[in-house]
């Protein structure tokens, strides 16, 4: 029997893996475009700070805005007694706006009013707004209730501003890139098979342009495969399925095995038989579902091309 190429059978194993890339590729980008959190992390350049509960109720959470005649209102936002941010106030239109800014990039509480442009979030938070208010009240002598009345409840925070939606869409981009990347390497190895994970493995274990050159040409000529996909040759161990094609070199054995593995199917569980062989490499093949006749007849033949290979027919 005529065995396909091997060259031609590494290709479609790649063209295989190619189809999925594109397809999870396809999912990524779709995700991209179709972003649900798209319009919240957005940033919209403000010039009017009045349009903020406008733009808060329609879900746009992002703004960029300069910020002058800034007035610092003594309020600090502390994590385990470290000040991380302070709370500015700005006046405008008969409304108060609040401003929480990172400590590091506050503008000096000794410098009223000041003047600043920043990247921050539109947050809702109402323990923090009444705190900020009454903190307020207290330090400029206005009462509780009128100053509620003039202020806006919806934070304008530059400290903390890149929320779970930025990181969203940065990880969404960063596994595109991956993604992409994969797929300009897997286009690659159809074209050139010699570069196919299994091919180049074969460096483990000698010249890898002569060991796979020598395993196309056994490959060509061997027998039926003893199970699906397991052909033996005389230099070469082949397991071919749909999704990988492991070449192992016989003389690079240094152990094999059969164990007993317990898989469930439809809830039943099953022992099915694997084969196990360690290279030098010290990476482990196994070839399960095998019976194990097949596998002390395979153990047998390895042992006759090559007696340095130790051998356990059974370790369940």
């Amino acid at each position: 029997m005529k065995n396909k190429n091997l060259r031609h059978i590494l290709r479609k194993i790649n063209i295989i893996k190619l189809a999925v890339l594109v397809l999870v590729l396809s999912a990524a980008v779709s995700l991209m475009l179709l972003n649900p959190m798209d319009k919240k992390i957005k940033v919209t350049a403000v010039d009017d700070i009045s349009k903020i509960e406008e733009l808060y109720s329609s879900g746009s959470h992002y703004i960029q805005y300069t910020a002058d005649s800034l007035y610092y209102s003594g309020v600090d936002y502390s994590v385990n007694g470290k000040i991380k941010a302070k709370v500015y106030y700005r006046l405008e239109a008969g409304r108060c706006y609040f401003f929480i800014i990172s400590a590091d990039k506050a503008p000096d509480t000794n410098e009223s009013p000041a003047t600043i442009s920043l990247n921050a979030r539109l947050i809702y938070n109402d323990n923090m707004y009444r705190s900020i208010i009454a903190s307020l009240s207290d330090s400029i002598d206005f009462s509780l209730q009128g100053l509620e009345a003039v202020s806006s409840s919806i934070l304008i925070s530059q400290y903390g501003a890149y929320g779970f939606g930025t990181y969203y869409t940065a990880a969404l981009l960063i596994v595109c890139v991956i993604l992409g990347a994969a797929l300009v390497i897997r286009i690659f190895m159809i074209i050139f098979p010699p570069f196919s994970p299994s091919a180049l493995y074969l460096g483990r274990y000698g010249v890898r342009k002569e060991l796979f050159a020598a395993a196309c040409e056994e490959f060509s000529a061997a027998a039926p495969p003893r199970v699906s996909g397991l052909y033996v040759t005389e230099r070469f161990i082949f397991h071919i399925t749909s999704g990988f094609a492991d070449i192992i070199p016989i003389e690079n054995i240094t152990w094999i095995y059969t164990s007993n593995e317990i898989r469930h199917f439809h809830g039943t569980p099953r022992i099915n038989s694997t084969l196990c062989i360690l290279t030098e490499s010290r990476r482990t093949y196994k070839i399960r579902r095998i019976s194990k006749k097949i596998a002390a007849d395979i153990i047998s033949e390895l042992q006759t091309k090559c007696p340095s290979i130790m051998a356990d027919v059974s370790i369940d």
